[in-house]
């Protein structure tokens, strides 16, 4: 056939050959080009089975870890579970440090309520939130300056001076990031936490405005920046009750201090405007069997802060310091400074 187009079109043998040679060329590239349509029709068919192996596998797992987190909040919830070493040591000198600042806020008749998550472990467990390492107060302004003011001496009056610290607004590592709410530390002789607690501050607010949330949120970015550059918190404090209509007097309406933050971030709990009746009058609340100042309304309060708080959180964060003092101190060094701390206490 080649050579009657050859003589067809007087073609000469080179040509001949040179027209031969890119046939030959083309036969192979489009013998390519269906190896390779072959080979993307076998990995498509490969990534759509993949997929749906993926699927398969999302649907086992998600199955597989609802189950466990059902199994985890049955038992969180339903069954009398006893923390033991470390976190326990951790967990029962925290209630003697919260037992010596409740019977500082009495003796100088302030008022205090538990907070946050250890108010969520009085209301849903009875105690501690199981894997919780540290008690939360909150109180209004004015008593949270007063007790500032006090603390240090009653510190010293109690023997505690060499274990007892507390700090607010201040440094803490050579990271130069910074704590601005007030937190209480009974430290070992090496300067380790033995025990811990956040007190952060309230504000009454006369008049709040409807966008109250966007200026509080942008006030706090403000805020951080401003402790970042070691302003006079004080002076801060003055300006900043004045724009936003903050007052030290009771009046319908709270919300979180401006200072209720860490570490030069804006604090995880999100910005809430309560009416002062949600937390006032205070009420009494039953923490591993004994009685602490509560919200007036606990379920409306911790549902403001938490959403639904009835189940156990499917991500759980820990501050891991049990696991930290693990290896440095042993039952007997605990419970010789708990029974310090718990002795004081009893004689307050």
């Amino acid at each position: 056939m080649f050579s009657a187009f050859k003589n067809n079109h007087n073609l000469s043998d080179d040509n001949y050959k040179k027209l031969n040679h890119e046939l030959d060329e083309l036969k192979n590239k489009n013998d390519e080009l269906y190896k390779s349509l072959n080979k993307i029709n076998e990995l498509e068919t490969s990534i759509k089975e993949l997929k749906e192996e993926k699927e398969n596998l999302i649907t086992k797992y998600d199955k597989i870890l609802d189950s466990y987190y059902n199994q985890f909040t049955t038992i969180f919830l339903y069954c009398d579970l006893k923390t033991k070493g470390p976190l326990r040591n951790f967990q029962i000198f925290n209630q003697e440090l919260l037992n010596f600042v409740v019977n500082v806020c009495k003796k100088h008749k302030l008022d205090y309520w538990i907070d946050f998550g250890t108010l969520l472990g009085a209301v849903r467990h009875g105690g501690y939130v199981p894997w919780d390492d540290d008690i939360d107060i909150g109180m209004m302004r004015k008593d949270y300056n007063k007790f500032i003011s006090v603390f240090q001496s009653e510190i010293v009056t109690h023997g505690l001076e060499e274990d007892i610290v507390f700090q607010v607004n201040e440094r803490r590592t050579n990271a130069g990031w910074k704590i601005s709410f007030l937190q209480i530390m009974f430290l070992s002789h090496r300067k380790h936490m033995l025990a811990g607690m956040d007190i952060f501050p309230y504000d009454y607010i006369n008049n709040p405005p409807e966008n109250l949330e966007e200026k509080y949120n942008l006030e706090q970015r403000n805020f951080v920046q401003k402790m970042k550059d070691d302003m006079n918190i004080m002076q801060y404090l003055e300006e900043y009750y004045q724009e936003f209509n903050i007052s030290m007097e009771k009046s319908d309406h709270i919300i979180p201090g401006i200072d209720n933050n860490s570490r030069g971030e804006i604090h995880g709990y999100p910005f809430v405007l309560m009416n002062s009746d949600l937390i006032f009058p205070l009420d009494k609340i039953s923490f591993n069997a004994r009685e602490y100042c509560c919200p007036r309304n606990n379920d409306e309060y911790l549902k403001l802060i938490y959403g639904d708080y009835s189940s156990i959180p499917q991500i759980i964060a820990t501050h891991d310091r049990a696991k930290l003092l693990q290896k440095e101190y042993d039952d007997d060094y605990y419970e010789k400074y708990i029974n310090k701390l718990k002795n004081i206490n009893e004689n307050f």
